[in-house]
């Protein structure tokens, strides 16, 4: 079990001063242009003791979290707020603190991470509006709330290759190059579904009577507004 952390002051940094600044450059560089395979390439072929701690630690959260490795970004996040904590700037220790959330989410440390938000908003609230207060409490509770199930496992039966159909559709005009994946034969609670995923989009909207027809679990603290056309209140759900 993920120790709880202790979320500390926090000030802003201008210069890294004392370190190699070439190899300090490359990785914020990297970082600034959300190069996460660069940055990945640069940290794995420099010497550790080249790269300011502070890069240090926050270039494997990055590359944990952006390249979907949690093992590697869980406890560089740890560290970070830890040991770093002094270097983040208030947006880098609020961006860093949601990271550190979805990646304790995704490797099941559900009640860690509602925790970790909670302490994160009880430390920040003063410098924030009522928008991200409300956003990183939503977090907060889906996670809380996620902590009941077992998300995000995969069994594959029989043979030890696990195959998923789908296929590359083309989506509006086609000099714009748009595509979703579509889903073959597949299934939400045993009824048949015809699944898409928009590569391009954070998040997938169903209607409530939708939800209903394929046993989705409403979570418990989760309402959402939806602006779009109009607005609407909605809540996050889960299938089993």
């Amino acid at each position: 079990m993920l120790r709880k952390i202790i979320i500390s002051a926090f000030i802003g940094i201008n210069s890294l001063i004392g370190y190699s600044q070439s190899v300090n450059e490359k990785i914020l560089n990297a970082i600034n242009h959300a190069d996460w395979f660069g940055l990945d390439s640069i940290y794995y072929s420099v010497p550790k003791d080249s790269i300011h701690p502070y890069l240090e630690v926050s270039a494997r959260g990055f590359i944990g979290h952006k390249l979907n490795r949690p093992e590697l970004s869980v406890p560089a996040f740890q560290e970070l707020f830890t040991s770093q904590s002094d270097y983040l700037d208030l947006n880098n220790f609020i961006s860093s603190a949601v990271m550190f959330g979805n990646d304790l989410n995704r490797v099941g440390e559900n009640e860690f991470a509602a925790s970790m938000i909670r302490q994160t908003i009880d430390a920040t609230r003063q410098y924030l509006d009522s928008a991200a207060v409300a956003n990183l409490t939503l977090m907060a509770n889906w996670y809380s709330a996620l902590a009941a199930y077992n998300p995000y496992q995969i069994q594959v039966e029989g043979d030890s290759i696990g195959k998923v159909p789908f296929a590359i559709v083309l989506m509006g005009p086609k000099e714009k190059g748009g595509v979703i994946m579509q889903l073959r034969e597949s299934a939400i609670n045993g009824m048949s579904a015809d699944i898409m995923f928009d590569t391009g989009c954070a998040s997938s909207i169903i209607s409530p009577e939708m939800a209903e027809k394929y046993g989705l679990i409403p979570l418990d603290g989760t309402k959402v507004s939806v602006d779009g056309v109009g607005k609407k209140d909605g809540y996050l759900a889960i299938a089993k």
